[in-house]
């Protein structure tokens, strides 16, 4: 009779509240195309969706006045962009958008999976009064889609508050093996790409070993 060994596998999170304010939530926005609003509304269920098959596609979000952030955050749907940049910029120009802004975040060619996909970005504290999505290239047919747009000014940075451990197996025979995977996601929901300083130990080494 085989015997057979079953993984307890779980979900750890770290001690602490996150509790984290959208300094865009509700500020007024403009876009070059579909209901600009809808990006930053705190309703998950709504969301910018810009043109369809046309580059380049502008959304911008107005704080009221110069404000600190050090993190933005943008839940897509799944017609994200694959290349863009985010400016920040205290003057508007005669279009309407940024004049002179200062490139915050530039992303080229990068392909998502698994929506909705929460993409987080940390720089080093930024003041400014505008910030702009420039969207140059769409990852799909589409146009550009989030769900929100999301400026924080975080203290400490973002940080890994969630750890999800899983197997490929879960019920293995005794002398065989499997492969297991971390998936970290910090205090914003996004996904931390480097988990540093994680410990893999057996809780029973007699039943199974991890290496």
């Amino acid at each position: 009779m085989k015997k057979f060994l079953t993984l307890v596998l779980a979900t750890m999170v770290a001690m602490g509240t996150f509790a984290q304010t959208n300094l865009a939530l509700n500020m007024t926005s403009v876009a070059t195309s579909g209901t600009a609003a809808n990006g930053n509304d705190g309703d998950n269920g709504s969301r910018w969706e810009s043109a369809h098959g046309q580059d380049p596609q502008l959304w911008m979000v107005d704080l009221g006045e110069a404000t600190t952030f050090n993190v933005i955050s943008i839940r897509w749907e799944g017609a994200y962009g694959k290349s863009f940049t985010i400016i920040g910029g205290n003057e508007l120009g005669d279009d309407g958008f940024i004049a002179d802004g200062t490139t915050l975040v530039t992303v080229n060619g990068q392909v998502l999976q698994g929506f909705p996909y929460v993409q987080n970005f940390e720089f080093n504290p930024a003041n400014y009064r505008y910030v702009e999505f420039y969207g140059t290239e769409r990852g799909t047919g589409y146009g550009y889609s989030f769900y929100e747009f999301g400026i924080y000014n975080i203290d400490g940075g973002l940080v890994a508050n969630q750890v999800t451990i899983d197997a490929e197996s879960r019920l293995l025979n005794i002398g065989s093996t499997t492969n297991f995977t971390a998936t970290g996601k910090d205090q914003l929901e996004g996904i931390v790409t480097t988990l540093e300083g994680l410990t893999w130990t057996s809780s029973n080494p007699a039943g199974g070993t991890i290496d």
